[in-house]
């Protein structure tokens, strides 16, 4: 489970930044919307200081491991580093919020370069009637699994063209920005 939530963060951080999370987020849930971001750049900046902390210690050639023991050791010694590092950075982290002003108690405004316009309430109208459409599709394909694993099919192809469709959405979204972009 673990694992799969740094792959959902690692997903997520190709997609989005941490601007863009805070502005999506930023008035509805900003504690969840300061976490994330923060996740998305702590993550990272551990990783880095982690591989820092082990070639400084590879670069002591006396500090060389021999055995599995000693590599074990190290390991475990470079993450009690690694983790005083960050409990440290918390603490100055968590000062210069309060500096700001962060959990007062007063409501913050927050920039909004996005705005929703009708073209992205159309576009969230459409891809909420595709997914609508396509949930009775796949609660009867879902009906016609058995013990024995088949490939289900629907009644008719035409069963395919909603979830086609909703598919499609993404692609013709990247197509319609290269070309904007091209022109």
């Amino acid at each position: 489970m673990l694992a799969a939530v740094f792959l959902w963060f690692s997903s997520y951080a190709v997609c989005m930044d941490s601007a863009a999370t805070a502005s999506v987020l930023g008035r509805v849930a900003p504690t969840i919307a300061l976490m994330v971001s923060q996740v998305m750049r702590l993550v990272p900046q551990f990783a880095a200081r982690g591989r820092t902390i082990l070639a400084t210690e590879r670069a002591a050639s006396a500090a060389a491991p021999r055995t599995a023991r000693e590599r074990a050791a190290g390991n475990l010694r470079a993450v009690s580093v690694l983790m005083g590092w960050g409990l440290e950075d918390s603490l100055t982290r968590s000062d210069a919020m309060r500096a700001r002003g962060w959990g007062c108690g007063v409501r913050r405004t927050s920039y909004r370069q996005d705005r929703l316009g009708r073209a992205d309430i159309a576009l969230l109208a459409i891809v909420v009637a595709l997914v609508a459409v396509n949930i009775p599709l796949a609660a009867v394909a879902c009906a016609q699994f058995s013990f024995y694993p088949t490939p289900p099919q629907l009644l008719a192809w035409w069963g395919y063209v909603p979830y086609a469709a909703l598919m499609l959405v993404a692609p013709a979204l990247y197509l319609g920005e290269v070309i904007r972009w091209r022109s």
